[in-house]
């Protein structure tokens, strides 16, 4: 489903009416709005007999103008993004609109609200084919947003279609929990809703109590201020070794299990940067799970954010390079080389691949390190953040990494 289909009939007839007053052809306009040149056609006659098209002059309100200017922008911007990423616009970049000054919560709503829908259009298709779906998500805040908007679309479909996703659907989360962490716990930096496990089941019983494999276990591993990577590397195996006697972890980190062989993987991209800051005024900082020394590393190594646990390193990850191993053994949950995988599976047996969601435009420099580090292949984000997201493009670009890293880990 492209660009137009986000439109009302109203916006779309606006948006050909401009382009066309703006001198481009029928055929560059379809292109844009990912319709039919006949269509466009049609639409541009329907506006000259109403007399709201006289060439080159488009005769509309003064705030329907302002209205399609925004609309326009919205569609060159997302246009220009998806070329600097190399994904197609409308069909795997998604830009959403976003009020400059509005609330914030308002911004995540929309964008989770879209990534709901286009998640939502990918299941069906594929349950109308007889096709078995799995499906991994992450955890927090605007993973579990996008599946309470799944919830409520799925509410509103024929019984006959939220049985096709009750049958057709598997759900698992892509590590353990962060409510594990003592920071978690004081600080208040995550609730029971938003807990892997948690956003997995919310998830499966919005497709109609669908299969879902969950596991209660951590994410991380307690970290120690003078933790080398020796002791991490021990303490991660005796982990490992236990983790492995529980059915559940096994189904989705084994060889070929869940999280290899998944259709798409769901996950919102985290920022760090903006952190930087408040590193040496407080013990813990909001928002994260490490204590300061591991945060400091972090910074240390330019690391800018994560998606799904993955920490990536400004600018992200080139074929072939290793992630930091101190911040690698200390997560126990998808591995950098994994994620790229299921990535560059996209459009290959049906699969979809990682579906990466953001708003913000703090969130730049880690989507822009996803992307490079090739771990993304469906990405939705707000008109800010994909503003913040061209404006931070290196001159050479951010074409993303070509092969999956045979060292590198999750962090």
């Amino acid at each position: 489903m492209g660009k137009a289909s986000k439109l009302t009939g109203r916006e779309r007839d606006l948006l050909i009416a401009w382009y066309h007053a703006a001198g481009l052809s029928g055929t560059r306009i379809a292109e844009l709005l990912h319709v039919d040149a006949s269509e466009v056609s049609r639409r541009l006659g329907v506006l000259r007999d109403a007399h709201e098209l006289t060439a080159p002059r488009l005769n509309i309100s003064l705030t329907e103008r302002l209205q399609v200017a925004a609309l326009a922008r919205n569609v060159d911007l997302e246009r220009d993004l998806a070329g600097e990423l190399g994904m197609t616009s409308g069909d795997r970049l998604w830009v959403v609109p976003a009020e400059p000054l509005g609330d914030p919560e308002t911004h995540l709503d929309v964008v989770a609200r879209q990534a709901a829908v286009k998640l939502l259009d990918y299941l069906l298709d594929r349950a109308r084919m007889g096709k078995r779906v799995t499906i991994g998500v992450s955890w927090g805040r605007t993973v579990y947003h996008v599946v309470d908007e799944v919830g409520r679309l799925v509410d509103g479909l024929p019984q006959e279609q939220r049985s096709l996703l009750r049958e057709s659907c598997q759900v698992f989360h892509l590590a353990g929990d962060t409510r594990f962490s003592k920071a978690a716990e004081e600080h208040g930096t995550t609730t029971l809703r938003h807990w892997a496990s948690a956003v997995a089941a919310a998830l499966a019983k919005a497709l109609g109590e669908c299969a879902c494999t969950r596991f209660d276990l951590p994410g991380w591993l307690p970290v120690g201020v003078d933790d080398g990577v020796d002791t991490l590397g021990q303490r991660r195996e005796q982990v490992l070794a236990t983790f492995n006697l529980y059915p559940a972890f096994q189904e989705v980190y084994r060889a070929g299990g869940l999280l290899e062989s998944a259709d798409v993987l769901i996950s919102s991209v985290g920022a760090i940067d903006h952190l930087r800051e408040q590193l040496e005024s407080t013990e813990r900082l909001p928002g994260t799970v490490g204590p300061r020394s591991l945060m400091r590393t972090m910074f240390e190594r330019d690391v800018v954010g994560d998606i799904a646990g993955v920490m990536l390193p400004r600018g992200g990850y080139c074929a072939g390079s290793p992630g930091p191993p101190g911040l690698a053994l200390s997560f126990i949950g998808a591995e950098l080389r994994t994620l790229q995988a299921v990535a560059q599976s996209a459009g290959r047996d049906g699969r979809m691949g990682v579906l990466a969601v953001a708003s913000g435009a703090t969130k730049a420099p880690a989507v822009l390190a996803a992307a490079k580090s090739g771990v993304v292949s469906h990405c939705v984000v707000d008109l800010l953040l994909a503003e913040a997201m061209l404006k931070a493009i290196p001159s050479d670009g951010v074409a993303p990494a070509g092969a999956a890293s045979s060292s590198g880990r999750a962090l």
